[in-house]
């Protein structure tokens, strides 16, 4: 066998030569390790970079859809307005209309009552009244017939004012039809277009 003194030292220089391999591949473990962290460190970095960029894209996103929304919000009022205006329109030109209707109605009866009293004007002549009252002996009868055709002349120029007020009311409710079909006609191309908005 081995003196003791060679053993010793050979295990001295065995548990030496461990150590040294030991320590050796403790800082290349080390070395390792150290490498991976700063990959870590940098896929982080990678990672929290994307994660800013996708928060960023989503905020501008989010905003691009908020003034969307205002966008068809405030269409949607204006095509709401443009509606109510056209209803409200409409009514009013269905209203205009029967007035008119009643109205020609009144002008007719009018002018036929006009007729009327100039047909009994012209069937009296020119002295009409003056040859009756020069006819008459009785002055009561004269103070009478003098009266009489007062109230003639008197409602002749009733129904000639009032047919001109049924004219005056046509003529105005004419107006006043035609700029409620112009309404109308403003409310149903604001109606057209912002429905064509709301497509698109």
């Amino acid at each position: 066998m081995m003196p003791k003194a060679i053993r010793t030292l050979w295990v001295l220089v065995f548990i030496a030569t461990l150590s040294q391999l030991a320590r050796g591949e403790a800082v290349d473990n080390e070395q390792a390790l150290e490498a991976e962290l700063i990959d870590l460190k940098k896929n982080l970095q990678q990672v929290e970079s994307d994660q800013s960029s996708i928060r960023a894209d989503q905020q501008v996103q989010n905003r691009a859809i908020r003034a969307l929304d205002e966008k068809i919000a405030r269409i949607v009022k204006r095509l709401r307005q443009a509606e109510k205006a056209a209803l409200a329109a409409q009514t009013q030109t269905e209203m205009l209309q029967q007035h008119k209707a009643s109205l020609e109605i009144q002008r007719d009866q009018k002018k036929a009552l006009i007729k009327e009293h100039v047909l009994a004007a012209s069937r009296l002549g020119k002295n009409g009244m003056l040859r009756v009252l020069l006819n008459q002996e009785d002055p009561n009868q004269v103070s009478r017939m003098a009266h009489y055709y007062r109230y003639l002349a008197s409602a002749r120029l009733e129904q000639v004012a009032e047919f001109e007020a049924v004219l005056t009311a046509l003529n105005d409710n004419e107006a006043l039809l035609a700029q409620e079909l112009q309404t109308l006609q403003a409310a149903s191309s604001t109606i057209i277009l912002e429905s064509d908005a709301l497509k698109v």
